[in-house]
């Protein structure tokens, strides 16, 4: 129930105080400190919910921040989901803000040598991000002699493992680890 502040020298009452406090990792919290924390992980934005961060709040502040009217600049629903499935792989939505962007000042740039608006589809986006960043997962559609599909979590969700199989000779038992 008492503190003292040893920068303004003064008691204070903090039994009634709630500290809130964020961070990417935490290991380089002390160990006493992490100790008396409750800690609440939040891994992973879910696709659907990326997507609206970026249709209700990222498009918009980045077509704000360059100077950009929604005439001048128009994005599909299907490009934004290609960007977050194909060029950002991540817990958050920082790479996806900078993908946004980056279409923006491509926009610019384009309404500079051409009257036309500026529309990013899924058909289109290649031409403006370049090569996709990642894959999607695939899934075979036949058995294939010798592999089996296993799962692996990462922090954005999880993804397929085509995962190869040999056989040896055993002691019978069975170890999981």
């Amino acid at each position: 129930s008492t503190f003292t502040d040893h920068y303004i020298d003064f008691p204070l009452d903090l039994s009634k105080v709630l500290f809130i406090t964020t961070a990417n990792d935490t290991s380089t919290i002390s160990a006493p400190l992490y100790d008396r924390m409750e800690v609440i992980e939040l891994n992973s934005y879910t696709i659907e919910e990326k997507f609206n961060i970026a249709k209700k709040h990222l498009v918009k502040k980045a077509m704000s921040k360059h100077k950009l009217t929604a005439k001048e600049f128009k994005i599909t629903d299907d490009a934004i989901y290609k960007i977050i499935e194909l060029y950002t792989r991540e817990a958050g939505v920082r790479n996806l803000e900078k993908q946004l962007a980056t279409l923006c000042r491509k926009a610019t740039v384009h309404l500079e040598t051409s009257s036309k608006a500026f529309k990013v589809t899924a058909d289109n986006i290649s031409e403006y991000l370049g090569v996709e960043k990642y894959t999607k997962d695939y899934i075979s559609r036949t058995n294939l002699i010798g592999t089996v599909n296993g799962l692996a979590w990462t922090s954005v969700g999880g993804t397929l493992l085509p995962i190869e199989v040999s056989v040896l000779d055993g002691t019978g038992k069975i170890e999981l680890t």
